[in-house]
């Protein structure tokens, strides 16, 4: 699986992560893992503040770990994980909205009574695109 991370700290075996569409939870990077080709600075591949995306390699629940890899992303994952994240940002964008038009606190109160059955229920690819049918 494809994600949209930040990089927020690096560290002397790679770089810790957050997960943009995750709730910002924490991964982590190794430096072996950054590009298929020797890197000799890593800091010309990653960069505090930079977004992009990463391939999920493993999860650990247990020990909340999440391991990244950015060598073995294929251009048709990432387009597509990128599509995803853009859908995903609007649909927060509209949820946010209508939280702040009902004057609802808590936008995760809004998912929970209706914005994740969007995602699982609707029969469609995206939470987006069932706002868009709802909307016709």
């Amino acid at each position: 699986m494809v994600t949209k991370v930040e990089i927020f700290e690096m560290k002397d075996m790679g770089a810790n992560v957050r997960l943009l569409e995750y709730g910002g939870i924490e991964g982590f990077i190794q430096f072996n893992q950054v590009s298929t080709r020797r890197v000799r600075s890593v800091q010309k591949f990653l960069k505090v503040g930079k977004r992009e995306m990463m391939e999920v390699l493993r999860v650990d629940e247990g020990k909340m770990y999440i391991d990244l890899s950015k060598k073995s992303l294929m251009p048709e994952a990432v387009e597509e994980a990128d599509i995803r994240w853009k859908k995903s940002k609007k649909v927060h964008e509209i949820m946010f909205e209508v939280g702040m038009k009902l004057k609802i606190g808590n936008i995760e109160e809004l998912y929970e009574a209706w914005g994740w059955d969007m995602y699982e229920k609707c029969g469609l690819e995206h939470a987006l695109d069932a706002m868009r049918v709802a909307m016709q």
